[in-house]
């Protein structure tokens, strides 16, 4: 893994951590090392009902270049990033 894919699943996390401490949605992010992959799944707070579920190879998938994982991971950013618009509206 590059140090622009680790900086962009440290982001990742980072942002996860942000939207959940805000309140309104619970966030998870793992890493499954038997798949190399980060999963993100995000859940209203106070509830088990799952509204957003996504994931990224990191490595290992065939004709799959740094490049594409660093634009996958930007796209589950950026949808992920959506969870905490709604929520810094709703505190507005």
């Amino acid at each position: 893994m590059n140090h622009d894919i680790q900086r962009a699943v440290v982001s990742l996390f980072d942002l996860c951590f942000e939207i959940t401490e805000a309140g309104r949605y619970q966030v998870t992010m793992t890493y499954q090392g038997s798949a190399n992959g980060v999963f993100v799944t995000v859940y209203p707070a106070c509830s088990e009902t799952v509204v957003f579920r996504d994931y990224v190879f990191i490595s290992g998938m065939p004709f799959t270049t740094d490049k594409d994982v660093l634009d996958q991971l930007s796209a589950l950013t950026d949808r992920v990033r959506e969870f905490q618009l709604e929520s810094d509206e709703e505190a507005a």
